[in-house]
């Protein structure tokens, strides 16, 4: 097989290279079982091998030659695992050898790193919630900067003959539509039109669209700026003044962009810095052009009724996501807006109010009630978020929810 992969490479140009041959005629066809077994038989083969090469060191081509994962200037494609593929009459293995085999042609791009879904996993929380969302939900501003697109396909039977191949590329923060390929092949063209679909995603969506890295905050001029951000990201909760000190610094090499207005106004608001945290959010108000940030901005700055309306008006996926409810409510709550926390949490529609943050919900509902003199509320709350967190096995939730009152 490693022999065929090399006989194909040499019949075809590297997609690195502007001009590729045109496509050869198609094969004779074969009887219909053959071709199908021979189909599989050359797609497992293929994608596990594939699969073999992305999961290795990265590239087939090694890292020594190539600039590391972390370059800002590289796109960072993420291969989703088979049970995240589409999985047609074909099975498992031919749909997922589909985005595997082109995956690793783009892969020898040196615009691109290809990461496997096992080493992405624990770069990008709850991956398949974003799959196919038209708005995806605010992560982290981490998870923005840790990945740019997710690909899957499918192979399925089709009626007229042969099998309708499916490559579907996503985009991670949701500033580009998705993209399809689809076309009808025979059985034994499966293989080449991973090469054509490679050309396609390397001339046409790499060379237009800059990495997230370099689009979100525009960190790429200097990798030493992003190292920093995320040192004081994890430093912010036991160390906030060092990591204030590395955000300063940060400031210093890039301009202000929302992500980084973002995340120098958390460690503010930690800090109990609030009249320098509502300038962050000022500015960030005011520059940024995504609507989930901006409601959490607005949050912090007091506009409470501008930010729930602008909430409310966000599309559907979006304005029913807990965690951007979650993150309005904490600048609410860091900001002294006890009273408009109840009120957003008594609005919050009951499937939210239940989710997977019914604990730290309920965390912040109970301080809400306790300073605003209510007990009784405060420990119905409480112990809402107390068997939530032992449920869903949040020990750390469950710590804090039963003695996070006590000095109240």
């Amino acid at each position: 097989f490693r022999s065929e992969i090399q006989q194909e490479e040499e019949a075809y140009p590297s997609a690195v290279e502007p001009q590729g041959l045109p496509d050869p005629p198609l094969p004779r066809p074969l009887p219909r079982r053959w071709a199908r077994w021979k189909a599989q038989a050359l797609s497992f083969a293929l994608g596990g091998l594939a699969m073999l090469a992305i999961g290795m060191e990265g590239s087939p081509g090694g890292e020594a030659s190539r600039s590391t994962p972390s370059s800002p200037f590289r796109h960072r494609i993420v291969v989703l695992p088979f049970e995240q593929q589409g999985n047609g009459e074909q099975g498992r293995w031919l749909s997922a050898g589909l985005p595997y085999l082109t995956a690793w042609k783009i892969d020898r791009d040196p615009r691109v790193y290809v990461y496997p879904f096992h080493r992405a996993e624990a770069m990008v929380e709850d991956l398949p919630q974003l799959v196919g969302a038209a708005d995806p939900p605010l992560e982290e501003v981490e998870s923005y900067l840790k990945a740019d697109w997710l690909l899957r396909g499918s192979v399925e039977e089709s009626p007229e003959g042969g099998v309708r191949a499916r490559l579907e590329l996503y985009s991670v923060d949701g500033s580009q539509e998705p993209r399809f390929w689809e076309e009808r092949l025979e059985h034994t063209d499966v293989v080449g039109a991973t090469r054509r679909w490679a050309d396609r995603i390397l001339q046409r969506v790499v060379p237009r669209y800059p990495p997230i890295h370099s689009r979100l905050g525009r960190f790429g001029s200097t990798p030493e700026a992003l190292e920093k951000f995320f040192t004081a990201r994890d430093l912010a909760p036991e160390d906030p003044g060092r990591a204030m000190e590395l955000m300063d610094q940060v400031a210093e090499l890039t301009p202000d962009q929302p992500p980084l207005l973002f995340a120098r106004g958390w460690i503010l608001l930690e800090q109990g810095r609030l009249a320098e945290a509502q300038v962050h959010a000022l500015r960030g108000s005011r520059i940024t052009r995504d609507r989930r940030l901006k409601v959490i901005f607005l949050s912090t700055l007091g506009r409470s009724e501008e930010a729930r309306r602008l909430l409310q008006s966000l599309p559907e996926k979006l304005s029913s996501d807990p965690e951007l409810w979650l993150e309005s409510l904490r600048a609410l709550s860091f900001t002294g807006q006890q009273a408009t926390v109840l009120a957003w949490l008594d609005a919050m529609p009951p499937e939210l109010r239940n989710s997977w943050l019914e604990a730290e919900l309920g965390l912040l509902e109970a301080e809400a009630a306790s300073i605003l003199g209510d007990p009784r509320r405060a420990a119905r709350a409480r112990d809402r978020a107390t068997s939530a967190a032992r449920r869903r096995g949040h020990h750390g939730t469950y710590a804090l929810a039963s003695d996070s009152l006590a000095g109240l």
